[in-house]
């Protein structure tokens, strides 16, 4: 028992380590995930609303990189939270629905134009509209936004305000009176609505937009137009609006609404400038990238995160990929700080390795069974001392303990009567097997046993018990323990650890009464049939002894007449 509580222990020792392994594991990869999900500076808010705000944006002071990324945050802890940021792109805040780590796509306008009735020509004449400041953080995406314009037999381009060189432009017509762009949320240049990519960006643009012959045909459902440099596939749904509020009630002050990604770096200056300043934004882990307008960071290989916070990069670990970081097989992989690297597998190695998991496993799994199998065994071992317990205080035990200790002192044989234990006797008549029964009786059954000091005795089953009877019972074993006559076969004990009480007689080998009485009868326990003749003077002398032994047990038992039968 020893050996197996000392392997139990090392077993729950490995069990502990390899269980602190993979504790260590998760909380490795719990930290790895709760850093790159890191986007703002500590101590500073992360949201406005359902909008992430990364650094180098940020809400309240020290909390972004610039002035410019300064983020106004009306947060009333509802779906209507808007976000604004004061940029030097515009000379007013300006309203951000989402933030990229190289872009914002912000609110913008469609600008109206009305048109004269007769001659079709445009009132307000051409519209000037800010490009690319050339400075600062923010400007107009060419690869995001494209020109849009919406109107009816119209034509609109795009030129730079100094040299008049041509930027982009597109034609709109309408196929009947009714617009199809709310059906279609496309700009085809045949239903109302016309869109073109937008090749570069000047300082400064001019918007001129045209009607191919007069507004006669078109102004009962179509008076003015729009035009706006906007983000693809984001202004659909603006576009919807303004087609289905347009009426003949156009004006200068109608205003449709919609959305401009504009791209942003962190200085304008390359990245060498950039790097020798003090104002230098790229965090470790990152690598600066020029840009047509300034720098940005971005994330080294083998890294992710935001690569403008201090350390915002963490590394990536590859080997941890469900393809062990691209390794051929039968290679290790190993990753380390920004990359990995592929072993091959050492074949005494991996033969060890699988040696020590397989012994490992096998003395787990002998360690889990041999404690199933002591748990089970203390567990039917408990069970059985409580109904040892039970049954020895249902057969009188309790009795026959209070009998013996009032007895003490005396020369009473009743202090030499043994209580047997249930395992002594069920081991003497080997498990009460039916080749030791020696009789059978409407009380019970007889069996022929072996003690372990080498006695034999006759072991008395009974059938049933009475608990009502329990002190009669045990006042007749103190009355047959008192007995000691050569007729009375002499009681050595009892077992009141059973279901029933068992009582022990020492063994009369001479056979029965009834053997001798009756002539012709087999020995109990034996194969062969024996002749037996008994004389009329030998059954007198029986009957004679007998009816002494009667008197001898009614005089123990305390026999009066009333106890007489009749």
């Amino acid at each position: 028992m020893k050996s197996v509580y000392i392997l139990l222990n090392n077993s729950l020792v490995f069990l502990f380590l390899v269980l602190l392994l993979q504790q260590a594991e998760v909380s490795v990869s719990l930290s790895s995930s709760s850093s790159l999900s890191v986007v703002a500076k500590p101590g500073c808010k992360d949201k406005c609303g359902n909008l992430t705000i990364p650094y180098p944006f940020g809400i309240g002071k020290d909390c972004y990189f610039d002035k410019a990324f300064e983020i106004n945050c009306f947060d009333d802890n509802t779906n209507h939270s808007s976000t604004w940021v004061a940029t030097d792109y515009s000379p007013f805040p300006i309203q951000i629905f989402n933030i990229a780590m190289d872009s914002i796509r912000t609110d913008s306008s469609f600008l109206p134009v009305v048109y004269d009735k007769s001659s079709g020509k445009n009132i307000n004449g051409d519209e000037p509209i800010s490009g690319s400041t050339g400075q600062g953080h923010f400007h107009m995406s060419l690869s995001r936004n494209k020109f849009i314009v919406i109107g009816c037999d119209i034509y609109a381009y795009v030129k730079d305000a100094e040299s008049g060189e041509f930027v982009s432009g597109c034609a709109s017509f309408c196929n009947t009176n009714n617009f199809a762009v709310a059906a279609t949320s496309s700009c085809t240049g045949n239903n109302g609505c016309c869109q073109s990519a937008i090749s570069w960006m000047p300082k400064n643009v001019i918007v001129s937009i045209q009607t191919m012959n007069t507004m006669k045909a078109a102004w009962a459902f179509n008076n003015c137009s729009f035009c706006l440099m906007g983000s693809s596939g984001h202004n659909s749904k603006y576009i919807s609006e303004i087609l289905s509020s347009n009426s003949s009630n156009c004006a200068k002050e109608l205003v449709g609404f919609g959305e401009t990604t504009l791209e942003w770096v962190m200085g304008n200056m390359s990245c060498a400038q950039a790097m020798g300043s003090r104002e230098y934004g790229c965090g470790n882990n990152s690598d600066c990238v020029n840009s047509s307008y300034g720098y940005r960071c971005r994330c080294s290989n083998g890294y992710q995160g935001n690569p403008y916070l201090s350390n915002g990069c963490q590394d990536i670990n590859e080997c941890a990929s469900p393809n062990g970081g691209h390794c051929p097989h039968n290679t290790r992989c190993f990753n380390t700080p920004g990359s990995f690297y592929c072993k091959p597998n050492n074949g005494r190695r991996t033969l060890v390795l699988q040696l020590c998991y397989g012994i490992s496993s096998a003395v787990i799994l002998i360690v889990l069974i041999a404690g199933c199998l002591l748990l089970y065994r203390q567990i039917k071992n408990r069970k059985e001392v409580k109904a040892k317990q039970k049954f020895f205080k249902r057969n009188g035990g309790l009795l026959m303990q209070k009998q013996i200790s009032m007895n003490k002192g005396s020369d009473s044989t009743f202090l030499h009567m043994k209580l047997f234990q249930k395992e002594e006797l069920e081991k003497a008549t080997d498990n009460f097997n039916e080749s030791r029964i020696l009789g059978k009786g409407g009380l019970g059954t007889v069996y022929k046993g072996m003690l372990s000091d080498g006695r034999i005795v006759a072991i008395k089953k009974s059938n049933i018990v009475d608990e009502d009877q329990v002190g009669q019972f045990v006042n007749e074993i103190f009355i047959l323990s008192q007995i000691n006559h050569r007729h009375i076969v002499k009681v050595l004990g009892c077992c009141l650890e059973t279901q029933v009480p068992l009582l022990v007689y020492e063994y009369i080998c001479n056979g029965t009464l009834s053997r001798h009485l009756h002539g012709s009868s087999p020995i109990p326990s034996e194969s062969r049939t024996s002749t037996i003749t008994l004389s009329l003077e030998h059954r007198l002398r029986i009957a004679r002894e007998i009816a002494e032994l009667w008197f001898l047990i009614l005089d123990y038992q305390d026999w009066y007449p009333s106890k007489r039968l009749t």
